[in-house]
């Protein structure tokens, strides 16, 4: 969904690079929440959304200023859509871990 996004704003729209990729990142963040929820990470019945949308809110926050960050780095160096997936990878991980074992409360 956000790559989608991200080419939808750059190609479509004519927007700028990186205020794309922040639009398509926080939207696609919006989606990402429900579908962690109920279905990575099946968390209903175990954790609430008063619990979990908080910290959500929090990580995807970070996240988004660390995938601003590399894809802005890399920007000029890189097609915007190499920088994206460059970007995405070192997210990624962040993102993962603290999905599992802090906002969904989801233990080995």
């Amino acid at each position: 969904m956000q790559y989608g996004l991200l080419v939808l704003l750059v190609e479509a729209a004519g927007s700028e690079k990186l205020l794309a990729a922040v639009a398509a990142y926080a939207l696609a963040a919006l989606a990402n929440y429900a579908l962690n929820y109920y279905f990575t990470f099946s968390a209903s019945g175990r954790v609430g959304h008063s619990q979990a949308l908080p910290r959500f809110v929090f990580v995807a926050l970070v996240g988004l200023a660390i995938n601003t960050l590399c894809f802005s780095l890399l920007l000029p160096f890189a097609h915007y859509l190499i920088a994206q997936v460059c970007a995405t990878a070192v997210t990624l991980a962040f993102n993962f871990l603290l999905h599992q074992f802090w906002i969904y409360g989801v233990r080995p």
